[in-house]
């Protein structure tokens, strides 16, 4: 998905009405510009598929396990630098 659902957002602030239990988004959150529009709105963003995406070339025998761990990792620190901006 290359971007959040625009009603997301109402979703949310629906949600946030309704309950003080923490919120996450998980479905569609691959990038970290995504992770930067739910700041305010969420309380965390869950981001599996993305992961699995790239682990997955490593079955396949496309990729070496030591660059698909580097590729996790810089994954990973940009979407928590998304998220501490």
């Amino acid at each position: 998905r290359d971007r959040l659902p625009a009603e997301l957002k109402q979703q949310l602030a629906d949600l946030r009405q309704q309950t003080d239990l923490p919120l996450a988004v998980g479905f569609g959150v691959s990038k970290p510009e995504q992770v930067d529009e739910l700041r305010g709105l969420a309380d965390g963003a869950i981001v599996g598929s993305a992961i699995v995406r790239q682990v997955e070339s490593l079955s396949a025998g496309q990729a070496d396990a030591k660059r698909v761990i580097a590729d996790v990792g810089e994954f990973a620190a940009g979407m928590v630098a998304a998220a501490h901006r």
